[in-house]
């Protein structure tokens, strides 16, 4: 009734399927989970930040040169921009900055004076009548203070002066950020 090609294959059929599906009484769980043996630590942004700081180079957004100088200081450009990490609490806060005026630069463009802006307001302006190292200290209001994300405080030149080489100038930077 059947060709003999078309039972052949019946019973090659019937075979695979009897011996293809065994019955596996075992069961085996998956392997344990391990961690990475090198694993980068998770990004942490500090709300005040020295210059010579080991983790500096994620502050650093804009116009901060990443060489340090002295172990302690970095050259800046004309519109230096630092992220720094949240505040636990916004009150009492002050934004800081312990800046340089070289004699060098000095000579080329008398006075300077750096504008400070936090998150995008501004939080006041500082001349820089003589060369030599400056404290810089400004209040800063509660409302500008993030307490979840990163601030961004942007200090702004209004003179830069060009070394021989016709790299730009602005300020030296030795620590930047919000203090209680």
């Amino acid at each position: 009734m059947f060709p003999t090609r078309f039972r052949l294959f019946l019973i090659a059929l019937m075979w695979a399927v009897v011996t293809g599906c065994p019955n596996i009484k075992e069961t085996y769980a998956p392997p344990s989970q391990r961690k990475p043996i090198y694993e980068d630590p998770p990004l942490v942004r500090k709300p005040f930040l020295p210059m010579n700081d080991p983790d500096a180079v994620v502050h650093l957004s804009r116009d901060i040169r990443l060489e340090v100088h002295g172990g302690v200081w970095r050259w800046t450009g004309k519109q230096p921009t630092l992220l720094l990490g949240p505040m636990t609490d916004a009150s009492g806060v002050r934004m800081q900055a312990n800046v340089g005026c070289p004699e060098l630069g000095f000579k080329e463009t008398g006075p300077i004076t750096i504008q400070f802006r936090l998150n995008g307001i501004e939080l006041g302006s500082k001349r820089l009548d003589k060369p030599g190292n400056h404290t810089i200290e400004l209040p800063v209001p509660p409302k500008l203070v993030h307490t979840k994300v990163d601030n961004e405080l942007v200090m702004l030149v209004d003179k830069t002066w060009k070394a021989p080489d016709g790299v730009e100038y602005g300020f030296i930077l030795v620590s930047a950020g919000l203090v209680r």
